[in-house]
């Protein structure tokens, strides 16, 4: 009996190995497509907020805010504004709550998170320089850094209809392409490269779409 039982598994991994079974197959389009799409659109609000134009804030020069920017005893507002809670996001937990609903954990931990609370440092040679992070969170308010929307890059747009699995790709890693352009530039396509995995039984983006 024990016998059997363990050429039973060993089949099983064989198979698995192998692909064969559906163990390790990478899925259709037809399977993921409406989640791509879904995952696209979605990030595309993340992507102004973390890399384009940030947060609506409070503006600095009108004298509406005036009074909420002379009581607020953060050092914060010499660098950043506070955000208008209208925006739907109120503090550093929020933002992350929208973002791993979209995003794998490894992309926002060694990408994402990073440059949006950390801030990032870089040296070449003796030079040294600081990117100030773009969110802080002190008292009760979210701030996002000043000049922000000053350097947003534009919008990927995606043709989902040329979306095609390729390889490497298995039962929980994709490798996607796709058509794309910036935009504003139809006529100026370019092949996408775009990469989803799954993460306890739901399927995220690990590649930005900026």
């Amino acid at each position: 009996m024990k016998r059997s039982i363990s050429l039973l598994l060993c089949a099983v991994l064989l198979l698995c190995l192998t692909g064969c079974g559906g163990c390790s197959r990478a899925p259709e389009v037809d399977e993921i497509y409406d989640r791509v799409v879904e995952l696209v659109e979605d990030s595309r609000q993340l992507n102004a907020i973390f890399y384009g134009a940030g947060l609506p804030v409070y503006d600095k020069e009108s004298v509406i805010y005036r009074d909420v920017y002379a009581d607020d005893p953060s050092a914060y507002t010499k660098e950043y504004s506070i955000v208008d809670p209208r925006c739907g996001f109120v503090s550093v937990s929020a933002l992350k709550e929208a973002a791993e609903k979209v995003w794998t954990p490894d992309l926002l931990e060694k990408q994402v998170y990073p440059a949006a609370f950390d801030g990032l440092s870089a040296s070449i040679g003796s030079v040294s320089s600081i990117a100030a992070a773009r969110f802080q969170e002190d008292g009760g308010n979210l701030y996002c850094l000043d000049g922000v929307r000053e350097n947003a890059p534009a919008q990927l747009i995606f043709d989902y209809s040329t979306m095609k699995v390729v390889r490497p790709s298995n039962a929980t890693r994709v490798i996607l392409s796709m058509d794309a352009w910036e935009e504003g530039k139809p006529d100026a396509r370019f092949s996408y490269r775009l990469t989803i995995a799954m993460v306890d039984g739901v399927w995220l983006l690990d590649k930005l779409t900026v």
